[in-house]
């Protein structure tokens, strides 16, 4: 049984020239109204790309593609923090002296700084450079905003949409709701943190 992800793009009509009369309906969808496309196809009306080349429309992700990247994304954003702490363990081992307590003071809030960094800004950093993270690299993926999946996030969506990520993951019981929810969620198949700020999750072709 083949999956409804690998399924052939929808084909939609092309727009008569100006001037040109409407095309008749054909089998029974008159001009303008799209057919419903394959499960795993976004709704061209809500996808203005699609319109314009509809022979090459965005596909979504399948949940296994998300949830993959998902665990990737925070393996790696958890192996970086260690890392972090390795780097400055060795810096105050270096560094340190009997009695210089405001040196250790103050190398612990460099350490708390750059690891809050690393955690915020892993995400939305590379979502506005290459238009997706690591994690989403290896499952073969991109964050998109849902009405113009032709063009990267934006860093304040990035961002938004990543800190609601995060804050979620640490709620008992909301963390697995949003990680689950795109299973049900049609016809976007978004998370929670999808929702809030308006993204689509789709292949990443090439």
């Amino acid at each position: 049984m083949s999956s409804p992800y690998n399924a052939e793009p929808p084909r939609y009509p092309t727009p008569p020239y100006p001037g040109q009369a409407p095309y008749p309906p054909m089998g029974g969808t008159p001009y303008g109204a799209y057919p419903p496309p394959p499960m795993g196809y976004l709704p061209p009306e809500a996808w203005p790309a699609v319109q314009q080349d509809p022979r090459n429309p965005p596909v979504l992700a399948n949940p296994g593609q998300r949830l993959g990247g998902h665990a990737l994304d925070f393996l790696f954003v958890f192996l970086g923090a260690v890392l972090v702490g390795i780097v400055f363990l060795l810096i105050g081992r270096v560094t340190g002296r009997p009695g210089s307590a405001p040196e250790s003071g103050a190398l612990l809030v460099c350490h708390l700084v750059v690891m809050l960094a690393w955690v915020v800004l892993y995400d939305p950093v590379q979502t506005v450079l290459w238009g997706r993270t690591l994690g989403k690299r290896c499952a073969g993926t991109r964050a998109v905003p849902l009405t113009s999946p032709t063009e990267r996030l934006g860093f304040g969506q990035a961002l938004g949409r990543w800190l609601l990520h995060l804050v979620m993951t640490f709620i008992p019981f909301l963390g697995l709701l949003n990680a689950l929810w795109l299973l049900w969620d049609r016809p976007y198949y978004q998370c929670l943190h999808d929702k809030a700020v308006q993204t689509a999750v789709i292949r990443q072709r090439g």
